[in-house]
């Protein structure tokens, strides 16, 4: 997905991993703060993982002031579960579905989001 994303013209930042509890929520602060999309990858990470995460995207309106939120995207990826499953079936909004393989077509709804007045899915 990075490869695809670069080759569109994206700038792709990671978010920290490694290093103190501190550095690491700074870190994902500062992108937060920053950038014009969200992908959030759910691939091995477990449906607590998922909802940790989702709960600290919640907090980006306090780190964006006088920003416009960006598209927050959900990206599946394998292992299945009941949890990508349910999802899924549910038609959640933003998300790209890439359990058999990747979604082109999803990834243009995405990027074409990112466009200054760009669509929403």
């Amino acid at each position: 997905m990075r490869k695809y994303l670069r080759e569109q013209g994206c700038e792709v930042s990671l978010p920290a991993f490694e290093g103190d509890a501190t550095a690491v929520r700074e870190a994902h602060r500062q992108l937060m703060s920053n950038c014009d999309a969200v992908i959030l990858f759910y691939g091995s990470g477990s449906e607590a993982w998922k909802r940790t995460i989702d709960s600290e995207l919640k907090k980006m309106p306090g780190y964006r002031i006088g920003k416009p939120l960006p598209p927050c995207f959900t990206y599946l990826a394998e292992p299945a579960t009941v949890d990508k499953e349910d999802l899924i079936d549910m038609e959640e909004p933003y998300l790209i579905n890439g359990m058999t393989g990747f979604p082109e077509a999803e990834m243009a709804v995405f990027l074409q989001t990112m466009k200054p007045g760009g669509a929403k899915p």
